[in-house]
């Protein structure tokens, strides 16, 4: 019988079913339930092993490299952005501007990696899929929200006056 940790209902359930033949009686032998692999630990702690996972730190990491995306997404077409301004085009509207240019691509991204952990979480993982797809999830969409905070923050850090230098250093 396969059960860990093993509980006293179990024990008691699987000691009735136990058959004893006549020898084993005549040795004064006992039959006892043991564990198998004494070095591993006989209670499970939840808890701890769910706090102390490697797993935990994915949706920080994830937000962290979403932001450095986003940054490098609006930094890479600056000189672009600064020359909008130049031409005449307000803050609020470049901001909604990249804004709606980053949603859109980050939407798609979305669709794509859900479905992507969704066929994974299916086809190769028995037990607990629904558990590991919202998981895999959660940093997904903590990515798509740090490429958002990282576009607006750097649309927000482009100045008309830079355009010159954006120009030179191009």
């Amino acid at each position: 019988m396969k059960q860990w940790p093993s509980s006293q209902i179990s024990d008691s359930h699987l000691m009735a079913t136990t058959i004893i033949s006549s020898s084993l009686r005549s040795d004064n032998s006992s039959v006892g339930i043991t564990q198998i692999n004494k070095n591993y630990d006989s209670r499970f702690r939840a808890y701890t092993e769910f706090t102390q996972r490697l797993s935990r730190w994915a949706p920080v990491l994830m937000l962290v490299l979403g932001v450095a995306f986003g940054v490098f997404t609006v930094r890479s077409r600056r000189l672009e952005y600064a020359g909008a301004l130049h031409a005449g085009q307000s803050k609020p509207a470049q901001i909604l501007e990249i804004m709606c240019e980053t949603c859109i691509w980050i939407i798609i991204a979305q669709v794509v990696s859900t479905c992507v952990l969704g066929v994974y979480a299916l086809r190769f993982i028995s037990e607990g899929s629904i558990e590991t797809l919202t998981a895999g999830l959660r940093s997904v969409s903590t990515f798509g929200c740090g490429i958002v905070i990282g576009t607006v923050v750097a649309g927000l850090c482009i100045r008309q006056s830079q355009l010159f230098t954006y120009f030179k250093t191009r």
